[in-house]
């Protein structure tokens, strides 16, 4: 057995743990994450502007909180797939423009 004190992985046996993976080679895949959502959130605002909605307005559209909907635009909710439809049914969009207006342009 693998001594834990001599081992540099944390976790019994020097099974490295969630939070060891997500410090470690983890990151990237989150990082990654965090851009896609600053991403999407970018996307959702300029077009909410297109509209002159504030807000509130999407909010209510979308039957959310308008507290969500910053979260949403700042990038730090991670959204279901189903929230991210009826935001775009409120931008007056389908979900796979709102996706394409992600991708970066060719």
């Amino acid at each position: 057995m693998i001594d834990q004190k001599k081992s540099k992985l944390p976790g019994p046996a020097g099974i490295p743990t969630l939070a060891a993976r997500l410090m470690t080679g983890g990151s990237k895949k989150k990082s990654a994450i965090k851009f896609s959502l600053r991403k999407l959130g970018l996307v959702i605002r300029q077009r909410r502007q297109e509209l002159a909605f504030s807000q509130e307005d999407l909010a209510v559209r979308c039957r959310l909180h308008r507290t969500y909907i910053s979260g949403i635009e700042r990038g730090v909710r991670n959204p279901t797939i189903t929230c991210i439809d009826d935001v775009a049914r409120a931008l007056e969009m389908t979900l796979t423009d709102l996706v394409k207006r992600t991708e970066p342009q060719k």
